[in-house]
């Protein structure tokens, strides 16, 4: 099962690898093992990092250039992404795929009470 929101999840997942190795890893086992991710997703996932998503993009071009298909690629990079997550959906993503509550109060924690600092 994939939903629209896994990015989310691994959005929050990635804060609470900053706060706590141990914690990250079960909550990743969790995602991985209840919820699935994305076939695509690269980064934040073990031997899947951002290069292996850049060779597989090198892959579909190779093979569209065989073809002789035309084909076009737009590549964004979302500045300060993380800062603008919508903090109630990563919390209520992590409940719908039943998420242990105590892996579920470090993110909660961190979520509450946050201000920007300018």
């Amino acid at each position: 099962m994939y939903g629209k929101n896994n990015l989310l999840i691994v959005s929050c997942v990635e804060l609470v690898h900053c706060s706590c190795g141990q914690v990250n890893d079960r909550i990743m086992h969790h995602v991985r093992t209840n919820a699935g991710l994305n076939s695509n997703q690269y980064g934040f996932i073990p031997q899947r990092g951002t290069v292996d998503g850049a060779l597989a993009v090198k892959e579909i071009i190779d093979g569209n250039l065989k073809q002789k298909n035309c084909t076009s690629v737009v590549s964004l990079d979302v500045r300060g992404a993380f800062d603008a997550a919508w903090w109630s959906s990563i919390l209520r993503n992590l409940k719908e795929i039943k998420c242990p509550k105590n892996l579920l109060n470090l993110p909660r924690s961190y979520f509450s009470d946050r201000t920007g600092i300018c």
